[in-house]
C-alpha cells in the first residue's frame, strides 16, 4: 500500500485529506510543521507528500532544501535511506494547487 504524507499546520484541512485518502485506501502519516515533516522523513521515506507551501515554522521551499541536505547526514551509517530520500528529493516535480481552504 502506498504511503502519503500530509503536511499542513491547518488541522481541520489534515483531517479532512487523511480521510480521503484513508478511504482511498492509502496509509497516511501527518505532520504539522515542516521540522516535523524532516523528522518523519528520516523515520520512513513515504510514497509521496502532499506539503502546504506556507506550512508553519518554515514553508515548503525551506522544507524541500532541508530534504536534500538530510539526504547526506548519516550517508555512511544507512545508504540505503540516503538513496531513497536522494531519489525522493530528485523526483519533486509535481505542484498541486490547493483549491479550498
Amino acid at each position: 500500500m502506498a504511503e502519503i504524507m500530509i503536511v499542513d499546520d491547518d488541522v481541520q484541512m489534515v483531517e479532512l485529506i487523511k480521510h480521503i485518502m484513508e478511504v482511498e485506501g492509502y496509509g497516511v502519516v501527518t505532520a504539522h510543521s515542516g521540522r516535523e515533516c524532516l523528522e518523519r522523513i528520516v523515520e520512513k521515506v513515504p510514497d509521496l507528500i502532499l506539503l502546504d507551501m506556507k506550512v508553519q515554522g518554515m514553508d515548503g521551499r525551506e522544507v524541500l532544501r532541508e530534504i536534500s541536505i538530510v539526504t547526506w547526514e548519516g550517508a555512511w551509517e544507512k545508504p540505503r535511506k540516503m538513496r531513497e530520500l536522494i531519489n525522493f528529493a530528485n523526483n519533486v516535480g509535481v505542484l498541486l494547487i490547493k483549491y479550498f481552504y
